[in-house]
């Protein structure tokens, strides 16, 4: 055997021992904010909120922030359910539902300060923490993969969505999160191909079948058909 093909082999092993080692890392790190528990009374108050937000039902939003509140969701916490809600649904929906959000505060008279709000740090290399996470959550290697095909969406959605706003996870966890983004597509009902990827991230961090279907299930009074449309996509998940 040459040296050429000697030189080529030891290349091929030695990738093959990278990506060895970087998916072991990925099941790792995945087993660090996986959850191993059933889901709360408090995790599942974020379904209807989530889906009201979404829709800009703002006085079913009213009543579901309230329940939220008795059931063990912070002010916080709330609060970040909207900001997250930003890049699903958008900044006036987000916006309409942080507003009411606040109203409910005022009419219970509840106070609080963002002594857990994370600021922007600039220096902090969010892109790199989002291409981690991203990578984490999807156990894909995302970091030479352009989102898209297009560089300001992968920049938007690696160093915003899941870098700024993932690292704030002393305010809402990455299943919390995952569950906002969940209700969030399912109240859209026209994006199966994103809910299908988040159902998976769901899936990935722990979450049963059984758990996720009562997840969706909570809003079958409210809207039945959206509710079944997401299940059909869950089951194409968990199959």
């Amino acid at each position: 055997m040459d040296e050429l093909s000697l030189n080529a082999k030891q290349v091929q092993a030695d990738l093959d021992k990278i990506n060895t080692e970087q998916a072991w890392n990925l099941s790792e790190e995945l087993a660090k904010i996986a959850q191993t528990t059933s889901l709360t009374e408090r995790q599942l108050a974020i379904a209807p909120v989530a889906y009201f937000t979404a829709l800009g039902q703002l006085d079913a939003l009213k009543v579901a922030v309230a329940q939220a509140l008795e059931a063990g969701l912070t002010p916080e916490q709330l609060q970040e359910v909207f900001l997250h809600q930003y890049a699903y649904a958008g900044f006036p929906r987000a916006l309409n539902g942080l507003l009411t959000f606040q109203g409910v505060l005022q009419e219970r008279k509840i106070e609080f300060q963002n002594n857990l709000i994370t600021a922007y740090d600039k220096q902090v290399d969010y892109y790199q923490l989002g291409e981690k996470m991203l990578s984490i959550l999807t156990q894909r290697d995302m970091r030479s993969i352009t989102l898209n095909n297009f560089p300001g969406i992968d920049t938007a959605l690696k160093a915003h969505l899941f870098g700024y706003l993932f690292a704030r996870d002393q305010i809402l966890s990455p299943v919390d999160r995952e569950l906002v983004t969940v209700s969030t597509l399912t109240a859209l009902e026209t994006v199966p191909s994103q809910l299908r990827s988040h159902l998976t991230i769901v899936k990935n961090l722990g979450i049963s079948k059984a758990e996720a279907q009562k997840f969706i299930n909570s809003l079958k009074e409210v809207n039945a058909q959206a509710v079944t449309k997401a299940q059909e996509v869950l089951t194409a998940v968990y199959q």
